[in-house]
């Protein structure tokens, strides 16, 4: 991994707790290109269908490749570029966090082991991006991995990028007590949130803040961190809600 100096966006660094990686089949079929309204504009390319199953990638044309994973986490798609998280597990039960890079068109791949936790991937400048619990971010270039131009606090999970928005949830155990928030380069909240991630709808971030006097929907703008909107919802919604639409209730 090529290493390069970086802005930090957090105060300080913690150490993160250690988790479990977990062990997950995907069923992924790339999305298919919508035709063009313009027709003097080329379709983009269509890269095919692949299974990720048992921990090889099967693709469309019966190319069958190992991924060398105990353990697959996330896929994330770019271009014809698979970026899969996962882990293997050696003689001491020990998980090693790695990222399997694999190219639809050319079957190449490329293995690169991490020494932190791996969180997440996210775009960002129209790169793939991969962030871990200690706030480290990393940037794909040049089929390598280098670090980013920031880091974010540990646990941290990046909810906008332009600006860099991040957010850190409360511990699980405390989930009654205001000890998540969100913060950028200009301002910083608190919002408790564990279950239902913070979420970009346009210009706003849209959080869900569980208080001991009540749970609110909170809007804020992502420039200034201050709330535009909030009113009390009666329970939790599910995991899966919808925050972009939920805001648009009355």
């Amino acid at each position: 991994m090529k290493r390069r100096s970086r802005r930090k966006i957090s105060i300080a660094k913690y150490a993160s707790p250690l988790a479990k990686a977990i062990a997950l089949t995907f069923w992924i079929t790339s999305c298919a290109a919508q035709p063009s309204k313009n027709s003097e504009q080329s379709s983009p390319p269509n890269y095919g269908t692949y299974e990720i199953k048992d921990g090889h990638i099967i693709t469309s044309d019966g190319n069958k490749a190992d991924l060398g994973l105990d353990a697959i986490e996330q896929v994330q798609e770019k271009d014809g570029e698979l970026f899969i998280k996962g882990t293997t597990i050696d003689n001491q039960s020990i998980n090693h966090p790695k990222v399997v890079w694999f190219d639809l068109s050319s079957k190449q791949q490329k293995t690169t082991e991490f020494y932190e936790l791996l969180a997440e991937f996210f775009l960002m400048d129209n790169q793939v991006h991969l962030l871990t619990e200690e706030g480290s971010v990393f940037r794909w270039a040049e089929k390598s991995w280098e670090i980013g131009a920031f880091s974010v606090k540990p646990q941290a999970r990046i909810i906008a990028t332009d600006p860099v928005v991040a957010c850190v949830p409360s511990s699980s155990f405390k989930a009654n007590f205001t000890t998540g928030y969100c913060y950028s380069n200009a301002w910083r909240v608190f919002v408790n949130w564990y279950d239902i991630r913070p979420k970009q709808c346009g210009d706003a971030m849209v959080a869900i803040d569980k208080l001991v006097k009540g749970t609110q929907l909170k809007v804020f703008n992502l420039l200034s961190g201050r709330i535009t909107s909030a009113r009390v919802i009666s329970q939790m919604p599910p995991r899966d809600i919808d925050l972009c639409q939920m805001a648009k209730q009355q």
